[in-house]
C-alpha cells in the first residue's frame, strides 16, 4: 500500500507547484514508483513538466492509473495532467457521492500501483481540495 502525500496550502504562491514536482521527482530518482497528480485547475504542475493539458482529466475519464503519462525518462516517475476545462475540474470538485466514489476509487488504485501518490493542489480551501484532503 503507497503513501499518499497532498500539498495544499489556501494561499497561491507558496510553492506547493514547486514542492510537489520536485519531491516527485526525488522520490522517483531514488528508486519508488511515484505518480504525481495535478489537481490544480491552473495546471502548473502540468506546464512545469513541460506539458500540454488535456481537454479531460483522466480522473473523469477513468483512466487505469496505469495509463497515466512517464513525462521523464524514469520509469519510476508517472503523471496525472490537470484538465484545461474549468468545467472538468468543476465537476471534480463536487462533493456529490459519485464523485467522491469516483476520486476514492482512483486513489485506491494508485496507491496500490505506487509506492507514492503526490497531490498538487489548487490555492482554496474549495470543494475540490475538501473533496481530494476527504
Amino acid at each position: 500500500m503507497g503513501t499518499t502525500l497532498c500539498v495544499a496550502n489556501p494561499k497561491g504562491g507558496v510553492g506547493k507547484t514547486t514542492t510537489s514536482v520536485n519531491l516527485a521527482d526525488g522520490l522517483a530518482k531514488s528508486g519508488k514508483r511515484t505518480l504525481l497528480v495535478d489537481l490544480d485547475p491552473h495546471c502548473s504542475a502540468t506546464q512545469a513538466l513541460g506539458l500540454v493539458p488535456p481537454d479531460r482529466h483522466p480522473f473523469m475519464l477513468l483512466e487505469a492509473a496505469g495509463d497515466f503519462a512517464t513525462p521523464s525518462k524514469s520509469d519510476f516517475f508517472a503523471f496525472c495532467p490537470s484538465s484545461s476545462s474549468y468545467r472538468e475540474m468543476d465537476l471534480l470538485a463536487q462533493c456529490s457521492e459519485d464523485v467522491l466514489g469516483v476520486l476514492s476509487a482512483q486513489f485506491e488504485s494508485c496507491a496500490e500501483r505506487f509506492d507514492y501518490v503526490i497531490l498538487d493542489c489548487p490555492s482554496s480551501l474549495g470543494a475540490l481540495q475538501q473533496a481530494v484532503l476527504a
